[in-house]
């Protein structure tokens, strides 16, 4: 693996060359089986590559000169990937400084987000939370065009050769959706949504400035696990449709995406899932959309090659699936009888 010698001369190129081996080698240790009795014992060893990679760039940063901005990206791309494996190894104390390193260095102003204006308070008036979302938007924007404006400053001193714009703006993603499950996880999720549409509005960016783009594989990832972790914090939140429409969204990137799908989904795990937005849209009224994702969970649920699960066997699913449709009708049942005798009732004193 190449490695850059602190004494030795700046020089971008080995730069660039020992992160791209570094962080494959990271991942690559990062994704391999988990040993039975050591579960983390590869994951420890992709963080120890990580922390040493960032004390190099550390003692490269008195040679950096003009490329300064750019080995500090580089750093938080590093912190990005650390944060991440902290929170894989179930240890969010650890995970915390690491994200927020990364985003200072990657996304500034997210570091800074805190859990005020809880977003789902039912004492607040209608007005105030239409100002709240206003407000949350415009802070999302902001971040991600100083992330944005971040990454191209420290692509254009990178050297054209050695930019690393795109991946610089995929850990900058990385780290505020990191971050925010982190938050979500330590029961503050006005913070975890406010990161998350951060996230948000930076994916929606046609491109990162400075000529660099986001791979179609890298946005398409990031923006699943964005869509999916909105719709866990929105129900935090007490934003039912929010909720609703996020997992609509995520159920149906699950649906279209490459196999192995986000998160490892099964065609079980996607049926469940199916069902439990329908109950949503039943107890919202929306009962033909309870319907459709009712024949959705069904045909999933009964996929050839499919393996009960031990818990709720494939035909639980399926028979949940069922009952909600029936529900969705006498839901639907109800609302027809219900507008017949309102009719009638009209009628009747117009008669008089």
């Amino acid at each position: 693996m190449a490695a850059l010698d602190a004494s030795a001369s700046f020089d971008a190129s080995a730069i660039a060359k020992a992160q791209d081996e570094t962080l494959a080698e990271a991942e690559r240790l990062n994704v391999l089986p988990a040993p039975e009795k050591t579960p983390f014992e590869n994951k420890y060893a992709a963080r120890k590559l990580l922390q040493e990679r960032c004390e190099v760039l550390q003692a490269a940063l008195p040679g950096a000169g003009t490329t300064t901005p750019w080995v500090r990206a580089l750093l938080g791309e590093c912190e990005a990937a650390l944060g991440d494996i902290g929170y894989d190894v179930e240890e969010p104390h650890a995970a915390d400084p690491c994200y927020a390193r990364a985003l200072a260095a990657l996304a500034p102003g997210a570091e800074a987000l805190d859990d005020s204006g809880d977003h789902g308070d039912e004492d607040a008036s209608e007005e105030a939370r239409i100002q709240a979302a206003a407000a949350d938007e415009e802070t999302a924007e902001d971040i991600a065009v100083a992330s944005a404006a971040r990454v191209r400053d420290a692509a254009l001193v990178g050297a054209p050769k050695h930019a690393r714009g795109a991946e610089l703006g995929a850990a900058a993603l990385r780290a505020l959706n990191g971050a925010a499950v982190l938050w979500q996880g330590r029961e503050q999720p006005r913070r975890a949504f406010r990161l998350l549409k951060a996230a948000e509005a930076l994916e929606r960016l046609p491109s990162l400035p400075g000529g660099a783009g986001f791979s179609a594989d890298t946005l398409r990832e990031a923006e699943t696990k964005t869509i999916y972790y909105l719709a866990q914090v929105c129900a935090s939140l007490g934003d039912g449709a929010a909720s609703a429409n996020y997992c609509a969204q995520t159920l149906e990137r699950q649906l279209v995406g490459p196999a192995p799908s986000f998160d490892g989904v099964t065609p079980l795990d996607w049926a469940k899932n199916c069902v439990g937005l329908a109950r949503f849209f039943v107890d919202q009224g929306a009962v033909l959309d309870a319907m459709s994702c009712c024949r959705a969970g069904v045909a999933a649920a009964r996929l050839d090659g499919v393996d009960d699960d031990p818990d709720e066997p494939r035909g639980s699913v399926v028979a949940d699936a069922h009952k909600c449709w029936a529900q969705a009708h006498a839901s639907r049942a109800e609302s027809f009888i219900a507008t017949r005798r309102t009719v009638a009732t009209c009628t009747e004193k117009d008669a008089h």
